[in-house]
């Protein structure tokens, strides 16, 4: 959680949402839905009701048009590969997940696969909104609403991969 590594993936993020391009919408709702189909959990499960609330509360659907950016969606560390003179030149690599979504989900996803506690992610959020131009009030709040989303989409995923790797 160094604060170099925490600069380099905000100035990734960065550039990643200022890219324009076309690409696919991320649908992130109905493929939360397939991931706890793929997990067969019961109604009852504590996942089912997190599901409920995301797709209830909205904060799941797609933004509009738009609002919509190129979003990374699985941005690590090993996945900002520095080239050039010392460095100095990072190129994003692993575009496997890519697609038209919510920058504030992409921020907070980054900081969950980098597992970066609190405090760190704050920072990131920090540096992110700076770089952007955002009230950094406004970037916070956006981010930790889909922290929530990210959660549950990371929980239901590996549920279902589970589920999958035991058939």
């Amino acid at each position: 959680n160094s604060e170099d590594s925490i600069v380099l993936l905000a100035f990734a993020l960065h550039t990643i949402h200022c890219t324009a391009i076309d690409a696919p919408p991320l649908c992130l709702e109905p493929r939360l839905v397939r991931y706890f189909e793929s997990a067969d959990l019961e109604s009852s499960h504590p996942l089912a009701e997190a599901l409920r609330n995301v797709i209830d509360s909205g904060d799941a659907q797609q933004p509009p048009a738009e609002q919509a950016v190129l979003c990374h969606n699985d941005l690590s560390l090993p996945h900002i590969v520095r080239t050039g003179a010392g460095g100095a030149k990072p190129v994003i690599v692993d575009w496997e997940y890519a697609a038209s979504g919510n920058r504030y989900f992409d921020v907070a996803s980054c900081a969950a696969i980098n597992q970066l506690n609190d405090e760190a992610a704050l920072r990131l959020y920090k540096h992110y909104a700076a770089l952007s131009g955002a009230a950094e009030e406004k970037v916070i709040f956006a981010c930790e609403q889909q922290r929530r989303v990210v959660n549950v989409t990371a929980a239901l995923w590996q549920a279902a991969l589970e589920t999958t790797n035991r058939q």
